[in-house]
């Protein structure tokens, strides 16, 4: 078989690698000796339709759900199904093991260096190892070293993200605060710990420690990261020297602007990656096809929110309260945006916050 090189044992490389390893001699390519992530470990249900997920790695089931506005009002909503809360590290590294199971090698503390001529360059130990493929995958995450190499690194741009884990007794609900920087969030790994974070514009530095200063507790663990914003106009796929290179995941800026999730996105993204190379079909068509409209309307939305102001968060926040609003919360799936036309549907007098659209 056709060796195939996968760099980043992230989500999004894992599952890529899994896709394609009946077809393809895969090799993941992870720079370090873990899978430590920043980001949060949060799924919704219909990761059940892509991935069988173990006990094991589920640190948290959670049904109740906050929406707090800044004069400390909020929506509580109780989800028909819950949202699944993982060790993020667990998560990968089952997804890694899964695609090494299907036939993948993985190899840590190896280093992508970059492309000379037809061969990808690898480092172990500063020995520079050169690798003959056609097929190079970046899974390598918003600062993808891939990309960079093969010139499809442009135009972008990033949110800043921190996180916490604080000693904090806790009634199991999710609780988010859309109006520290873009978006933060309380969630709950047990009953004495919660993850605290913010996802904010560059501008915004002191959002963290403002949302942090909220809950006075004693905290475990800090840490910083960048979320990509989604390019519409991003090339995901070019032939660099004879090399057939994909991005995929964040290294794609395939992150939902208005929270900064991408799991979902990366799952599904990989999954079309493996069946674009296999059945050598245009894999940037297919995946924009799939989910590029969902994180198009995303980015919209977290253009029209980034004006609210406080006033409009609080109208905001007692406008959701209506019981066919709720309802609707509770069953549909956050992962696809189309749900706030159902919600103007539901309620016109929602468009009364169109008139942020003619501030500055």
């Amino acid at each position: 078989m056709e060796k195939l090189i996968v760099v980043g044992g992230s989500i999004a490389g894992g599952f890529s690698a899994f896709n394609l390893a009946k077809n393809f001699d895969v090799e993941i390519i992870e720079e370090h000796p873990h899978f430590k992530k920043t980001c949060s470990g949060i799924l919704t249900d219909p990761v059940n339709g892509l991935i069988n997920v173990k006990n094991s790695i589920i640190e948290n089931k959670v049904k109740k759900f906050r929406i707090y506005s800044p004069n400390n009002d909020f929506l509580e909503l109780n989800f028909k199904k819950p949202d699944i809360i993982f060790n993020r590290e667990k998560l990968n590294r089952y997804i890694v093991d899964i695609a090494v199971k299907n036939g993948a090698i993985l190899k840590q503390n190896v280093k992508f260096i970059g492309i000379e001529g037809s061969k990808v360059i690898l480092q172990n130990n500063k020995k520079k190892i050169p690798v003959t493929t056609k097929y190079l995958v970046g899974a390598d995450g918003a600062l993808s070293s891939v990309a960079k190499s093969v010139n499809l690194f442009k135009d972008r741009k990033f949110f800043l993200a921190a996180k916490a884990i604080i000693k904090c007794r806790n009634d199991n609900a999710i609780e988010v605060f859309p109006h520290y920087g873009c978006f933060s969030w309380a969630v709950p790994r047990n009953e004495e710990e919660l993850e605290i974070g913010t996802m904010a514009h560059f501008n915004d530095s002191q959002a963290f420690n403002q949302f942090l200063s909220r809950f006075k507790s004693k905290i475990l663990s800090k840490e910083a990261s960048i979320i990509p914003i989604y390019n519409p106009k991003i090339r995901t796929y070019t032939k660099f020297n004879g090399i057939n290179t994909y991005l995929v995941g964040d290294a794609a800026t395939m992150a939902k602007a208005t929270t900064g999730g991408s799991i979902m996105q990366s799952l599904i993204a990989a999954k079309i990656l493996g069946s674009s190379i296999i059945k050598n079909k245009n894999y940037e068509e297919a995946w924009k096809k799939e989910i590029g409209k969902q994180l198009l309307i995303h980015l919209k939305i977290r253009k029209i929110l980034d004006k609210f102001q406080a006033e409009e968060w609080n109208q905001a926040v007692k406008s959701l309260k209506d019981a066919k609003i709720k309802d609707m919360l509770e069953t549909k799936s956050r992962d696809n945006p189309e749900f706030i036309f159902k919600m103007l549907f539901l309620k016109p007098s929602l468009l009364k916050f169109s008139k942020v659209l003619l501030r500055n």
